[in-house]
């Protein structure tokens, strides 16, 4: 029931070994306030929070997962995740994936950028490094050939622009609440179509606001692509309901997709969703009991019936 959003890069610039990416993901069921406003993440805003002697570690794709430990310095992976976190003799932190690409994480010392993500590297030394300024915000990346990639912020503290050593800009805006209401990439001219973008290419969001419980506010209602904001009809991409009340509470219920046509009826289709709690008293370690049925209607009018587990698992289809 949740809406996820997994853009893709809206700026990457090719390097040696790794190439720097500036992506976006959005998540409806979160509550996180961040560079990019209510509920969205980049990739490089990582960061470990102490909770006693663990660590959460908050991968910038708008996941935190918890790693344990009995003494602080070596840690235990979350199940079902086969890369290794360790304390480093200056408190820093190294997260070593299975392929060998290592994220350096600062100490953990009551600094601004305490546990800011400083360097990602892969297996032959190739490096994105991380500066922060005085308030512990992403200022510099710094690319695997030393190119700059500045950030800068609004009064707000909120990402205001992303350029590039060669000038490339991202531009972001947001409204009073906090959310994420623009992305406009870099200038797109010169192409053999004439498909141009000198103003560059903009995506619109809109969201859910006044509700008494927080849950429901900020919740991505519509999105309109760059060719709907260049023609000036924004008309959506998708426009989504979430349930308000019981067991749909904060779900999302309906999608309609590809905006209307002339007789008013969604042009690309509705999709349907319906949820049923399952066995509510269930033994919670029993990861085979279904504990919710969502039912999908597509939008050619096809059925889906999907069961999960505790954990959220899909156990039928």
């Amino acid at each position: 029931g949740e809406f996820v959003v997994g853009e893709a890069p809206d700026l990457k610039i090719a390097g040696r070994g790794i190439d720097y990416e500036f992506r976006r993901t959005y998540k409806s069921q979160i509550s996180y306030r961040g560079p990019l406003g209510a509920n969205w993440q980049h990739n490089y805003d990582q960061f470990l929070v102490p909770t006693g002697t663990n660590l959460l570690v908050v991968d910038g794709y708008a996941r935190a997962d918890l790693y344990t430990s009995t003494n602080g310095i070596t840690f235990t992976s979350p199940a079902g995740f086969y890369d290794r976190l360790l304390k480093n003799g200056d408190n820093s932190y190294t997260l070593r994936n299975p392929h060998g690409a290592l994220a350096t994480f600062g100490a953990l010392d009551g600094a601004p950028a305490q546990g800011r993500l400083t360097r990602i590297a892969d297996r032959n030394g190739n490096a994105l490094t991380y500066q922060y300024d005085s308030l512990g915000r992403l200022a510099r990346v710094n690319d695997t050939l030393g190119r700059p990639i500045t950030y800068t912020y609004n009064l707000s503290g909120f990402l205001d622009a992303v350029l590039d050593f060669s000038g490339r800009r991202l531009r972001f805006g947001y409204d009073a609440n906090g959310n994420l209401i623009s992305v406009t990439l870099p200038a797109v001219t010169g192409t053999p179509n004439g498909n141009d973008f000198p103003n560059g290419k903009t995506w619109r969001y809109s969201y859910a606001s006044g509700f008494g419980d927080e849950r429901l506010n900020h919740n991505l209602l519509s999105s309109v692509a760059p060719n709907e904001v260049a023609d000036g009809s924004l008309t959506p991409r998708v426009v989504n309901t979430y349930g308000t009340a019981g067991y749909d509470f904060d779900r999302v219920t309906m999608q309609a997709w590809g905006g209307v046509n002339g007789s008013g009826v969604p042009a690309g289709g509705v999709i349907t969703l319906t949820y049923q709690q399952l066995n509510p008293l269930g033994d919670p370690n029993d990861l085979s009991l279904p504990r919710n049925r969502t039912t999908v209607f597509d939008r050619n009018g096809n059925q889906k019936v999907y069961e999960h587990n505790v954990n959220g698992h899909r156990l039928s289809l």
